[in-house]
């Protein structure tokens, strides 16, 4: 997933959003080539909630990036396995 850097720079993006507007203290990341990890540390307790919204609103931003690519070659795969793992129960 994150191969491509426009990818990354989306959950950048997202990231400073949440860092700068609902109080995540970020204190290191890792992009790795299929997840992400993060020390992270958010002052009102409510991490859950916010690393769900983080989640849902990076993978749309990504879709969305995906679906409107015309240059993804891994378009059809990256769709069916976000299809996939949202529907997964894992």
């Amino acid at each position: 997933m994150f191969t491509r850097s426009k990818y990354c720079e989306e959950f950048l993006n997202n990231l400073e959003f949440c860092r700068k507007n609902k109080g995540l203290k970020v204190y290191a990341y890792c992009i790795m080539s299929s997840h992400i990890h993060l020390i992270i540390e958010w002052e009102e307790a409510k991490l859950p909630q916010i690393i769900r919204d983080l989640k849902s609103y990076t993978a749309k931003r990504i879709i969305a990036l995906i679906t409107n690519s015309y240059t993804e070659s891994r378009k059809e795969w990256l769709l069916y396995m976000f299809r996939y793992f949202a529907n997964s129960t894992q």
